[in-house]
């Protein structure tokens, strides 16, 4: 299976067979606050299927859009780095934001893996992928205003607020504030 490596990560494509590892970070109340409500089994199913079954029309090799497994790197026996244990995901998502089409730069980590920089380290990949692979001109976070740790991550890695935009979710209207960093920047 192909992967990418960062400094302490191995980023690869999701897969049926983390539904196990995705249950414990998307079951987790904690973790999942933001969304307000935490995962059933079913439901990280069909959100590894979903991830790995995005629409592509400008398909990049070794940049898929959707989220990632973020796993900590290991040593195999012939001391080459392979995934280990995974904390995570991120990725580069399309999304629609007052109506026009963006790329979305996202993270979930599991509750172990917080305040460790891992966010940080997988969100900046993603924006060298976005801004040099994908050849995009501006990148966006959204988050709910009283995820305050997403913010911290957004900050670190020059995004900055822009507007705000309302995610309709599970009947819900969710407020969210819009980070964004250009290519220019």
């Amino acid at each position: 299976m192909p992967f990418a490596t960062t400094a302490r990560l191995c980023i690869r494509p999701l897969e049926p067979s983390d539904c196990t590892a995705l249950c414990a970070i998307m079951g987790d109340r904690r973790v999942m606050y933001a969304w307000e409500h935490a995962f059933t089994p079913d439901e990280v199913q069909a959100w590894i299927w979903r991830m790995t079954h995005i629409d592509d029309p400008c398909a990049v090799p070794g940049c898929s859009l959707g989220y990632q497994a973020l796993c900590l790197q290991k040593t195999d026996a012939q001391g080459n780095s392979v995934p280990g244990r995974l904390i995570g995901q991120a990725g580069l998502l399309p999304k629609k934001i007052h109506g026009r089409d963006c790329l979305e730069l996202a993270y979930i980590l599991g509750h172990a893996a917080w305040h460790k920089g891992y966010a940080t380290e997988a969100g900046a990949f993603f924006l060298t992928q976005a801004f040099l692979e994908r050849r995009a001109d501006a990148v966006f976070c959204l988050i709910r205003p009283e995820n305050t740790a997403s913010a911290a991550v957004a900050r670190r890695l020059g995004m900055q607020v822009c507007g705000e935009h309302m995610v309709h979710y599970q009947g819900r209207d969710m407020p969210h504030t819009i980070f964004s960093l250009t290519r220019a920047q």
